[in-house]
């Protein structure tokens, strides 16, 4: 009865004078209270202002949501939080509410609008995502002035819905990028793509120490940040993984804790039945100071992940009935010895927990794509000892022997193996065993061999021609003193026919083709190899007179025609300077003075000096003489020169005229 006499009296208020809406709004409120709550994960951030902030918050927009269940309200909640719906308003209907149940619902209705769903925009991903919330709640005279109760939550959040439609593109791209499906299409295996995502994540964001120390700077918190400007905090790099992973189907949480004893956040993540830890920020980290495969803190169990410490509300028995982080369970495989020529097993220990292989009892060396292998270890051969026909050697490690007939086609088979480094073809083994037959010496076919085109190509050293021809001459090493020895005149001009023929000589040469039946022989001496001033002589010639290095034939005839008396120094100049070659270069007057400055004085002409040569040679033009002898006559003049003599006593060949 006093029920209805009031809404009569209220009626009639409402018919007889003229209220505002507003006004009539505010009188409607029976009883309210309000809470602010900040967000725990944050206990550090700079609130965006105080109480009154959430006065500028516009409701005349808000359509409240009408919820008859519990799970309405908290599905409402989390709907509007995913829109980042600044006001998200709900009016109880057909539910026993009261002030007392509502003093204890309307928090934690908020805290299970961010339940784990499984969803990528929801759970974990709505719980790091706001900063704070004031929710008014308290009971109304409805439109038909019943009473109704209602709760309406106004939040502050880090990113805007346009923001979250920005990331949604971003991995969208990233997907696209990833190796998440074989060349057939079809998916790979789940820790392939979680570790795909991990990867992809530590190349492309980096650590936000800019604004580490900026508590007002809060988009560094988010997966915005992380995806679109490439650099966040732990809470972006933790989100973004979160959400990738959820995308693909991959169950993952994100954790709060202590890491090296600050805030921190990190994952757990599951590739089956068990959760693994995955810190990919530091893993970043270790990715932008050089380490291009970062993994050590990835896919870890609880026991292998040091210098974290979780929350109390991620160590609570039903947090850990829902996400068990694998315990490893080490089971011990005796290992087997690798020999000479098998494959061993290495001592192993495998967990019943997570399948892994590790190299030790404590699992801290992962054995990484089940290589338990132990490769051979091959022969460890002793020196080869020889007898007539055959030589033999024995491995030091298992006295194992290994024999090789002596014979001129084994002998044959070692200079293509030891001078060019290759195995014999049948057309130079039939050719050069055909050599040997025929009477050519033993000696003779290893000059051949460094003579060759291919052995030049190699372009060894010096010292390591000397090491070559040693080891295929005597099938040893050289002494230190001989290794100095020979390869100092190598570098001071000589053959290698030179050191060919000194080896030929030497008794273990001559003992070693006795073994393989051979004749040692002797080995010429060609003309550059007897005197190596001569020799370097000719060569000079060649470089500033022709442009290029000596060839073996013409450098042989040229030498020996001054070993010989043919020539002289400044005859053998002359012919170099008109030679066809520099004839068919088409030098003029000024590159002629050049080349005779060069080849005659050992260095570049003056400017003056040049210049009234030129004049000379120009003049002699000018007057009809032929060019050639007035190319001589200027010849002439450098080859008397006190400099040309000096460079041909340098020589060691005495005057040059």
């Amino acid at each position: 009865m006093k029920k209805s006499l009031l809404r009569a009296l209220l009626l009639a208020l409402c018919c007889c004078l003229l209220v505002s809406a507003p006004a009539l709004a505010a009188e409607n409120i029976e009883w309210e209270e309000s809470v602010t709550v900040e967000n725990p994960l944050y206990p550090t951030a700079v609130t965006a202002g105080d109480e009154n902030d959430f006065e500028a918050l516009l409701m005349d927009d808000v359509v409240p949501v009408s919820c008859t269940t519990e799970d309405e309200v908290i599905a409402a909640l989390r709907s509007g939080m995913e829109q980042r719906e600044a006001v998200i308003s709900v009016v109880f209907k057909d539910m026993d509410v009261t002030s007392n149940y509502l003093k204890e619902h309307v928090k934690p209705y908020f805290e299970s609008a961010m339940d784990h769903t499984g969803v990528s925009t929801q759970g974990d991903y709505l719980r790091w995502i706001y900063e704070r919330y004031n929710v008014s709640f308290g009971s109304r005279f409805s439109e038909t002035f019943d009473i109704e109760y209602y709760a309406t939550y106004k939040i502050v959040y880090y990113t805007t819905i346009e923001q979250e439609a920005e990331v949604r593109d971003w991995i969208s791209s990233a997907f696209s990028s990833l190796p998440l499906e074989d060349a057939s299409g079809t998916p790979v295996s789940v820790r392939e793509q979680i570790e795909a995502v991990y990867q992809y994540i530590c190349e492309n964001v980096s650590y936000d120490y800019t604004n580490l120390n900026d508590d007002t700077y809060t988009r560094k918190y988010t997966a915005y940040a992380a995806a679109i400007d490439g650099t966040a905090v732990c809470q972006g790099y933790s989100a973004l993984f979160y959400r990738m992973l959820l995308e693909l189907g991959i169950d993952n949480r994100i954790i709060a804790g202590l890491g090296n004893g600050g805030d921190h956040a990190w994952n757990i993540v599951t590739d089956g039945d068990h959760y693994y830890n995955c810190d990919v920020t530091w893993d970043s980290n270790n990715y932008w100071a050089g380490h291009q495969t970062p993994r050590s803190w990835f896919m870890k169990i609880g026991e292998e992940f040091p210098n974290h410490s979780r929350d109390s509300e991620y160590l609570s028995d039903e947090f850990t009935a829902l996400y068990p982080t694998v315990e490893h369970k080490l089971n011990r495989y005796q290992g087997t010895p690798a020999t000479c020529t098998e494959w061993g097993i290495r001592e192993h220990y495998i967990c019943t927990n997570c399948g892994r292989a590790f190299a030790d009892e404590w699992g801290d060396e992962e054995i990484l794509n089940q290589a338990f292998g132990i490769e051979p270890l091959g022969h460890t051969w002793g020196d080869w000892t020889y007898e007539t026909g055959v030589r033999f050697h024995i491995c030091t490690r298992c006295n194992e022997s290994e024999q090789e007939v002596l014979n001129e086609n084994t002998y044959i088979v070692r200079a293509y193996e030891v001078i060019l480094e290759r195995g014999a073809d049948d057309e130079g083994l039939a050719h050069w065993t055909e050599q040997l037959n025929s009477g050519v010496s033993a000696g003779e076919i290893i000059k051949e061999f460094f003579r060759s085109e291919e052995f030049k190509s190699r372009g060894l050293s010096n010292e390591e021609i000397v090491t070559l021809c040693y080891e295929a001459m005597l099938g040893r090493a050289p002494e230190k003193a001989g290794l100095a020895n020979w390869t100092a005149l190598l570098d001071d001009g000589y053959s290698t026919t030179k050191l060919v023929a000194a080896i030929v000589t030497e008794p273990e040469f001559i003992q070693l083709c006795g073994y393989y039946g051979l004749t040692p022989g002797s080995v010429d001496i060609p003309p550059m190899d007897e005197k190596s001033n001569v020799t370097n002589f000719i060569r000079r010639c060649y470089i500033y007179a022709i442009g290029r290095e000596a060839d073996e034939g013409g450098l042989n005839n040229w030498v020996s025609q001054l070993l010989d008396g043919t020539l002289t120094p400044e005859r053998a100049a002359f012919k170099f300077v008109f030679a066809d070659e520099v004839h068919d270069q088409e030098l003029d007057n000024r590159g002629f003075i050049t080349m005779l400055y060069r080849m005659m004085l050992g260095r570049r002409p003056d400017n003056d000096g040049l210049a009234n040569w030129v004049n000379v040679l120009d003049a002699g033009d000018a007057a009809g003489r032929d060019p050639d002898v007035v190319r001589q006559e200027a010849y002439a003049l450098f080859a008397a020169s006190q400099e040309f003599n000096m460079i041909v006593e340098s020589y060691g060949l005495g005057s040059g005229t």
